[in-house]
């Protein structure tokens, strides 16, 4: 969970944490709608800059976020998700047309990932996948 004494970046583990607490409130679990606006404000201050564990974990992040932004009005988040998708488009691509660098076009060797893994190319092609999905 988000620690201002633990300087790992997980946003993977907290973009899920963060629908978690806003399900809770719509099945009428009160404290947890003030969780997920605190949370959801923390990450965004959090990792705002931070993105850039790899597209195998920043997808997951992002995927949350998107359905988090998509039940409260929240349009930051598709913004951001957009953002990563741009980049991923300008700069994952190699010499195949696959998506199998880092998003920011770094190998991704830097980014907790082998090359040529089907999940690196799967998790950018996963988030063009939710953008359209959550559509404006």
């Amino acid at each position: 969970a988000l620690s201002n004494l633990n300087s790992t970046p997980a946003p993977y583990i907290e973009g899920p944490l963060v629908e978690a607490h806003l399900l809770l409130c719509q099945a009428g679990w009160r404290p947890s709608c003030s969780r997920a606006r605190e949370l959801g404000d923390a990450v965004q201050s959090r990792f705002e800059d931070r993105l850039n564990m790899g597209p195998q974990f920043d997808t997951i992040y992002l995927h949350w976020m998107l359905v988090y932004g998509s039940q409260t009005g929240d349009g930051h988040w598709r913004s951001l998700a957009e953002e990563m998708a741009g980049q991923a488009q300008a700069h994952a691509r190699d010499a195949r047309g696959l998506y199998l660098r880092a998003w920011d076009g770094t190998s991704i060797t830097q980014h907790e990932a082998r090359p040529d893994m089907i999940q690196t190319d799967a998790a950018t092609v996963e988030l063009f996948a939710w953008l359209a999905a959550f559509a404006r």
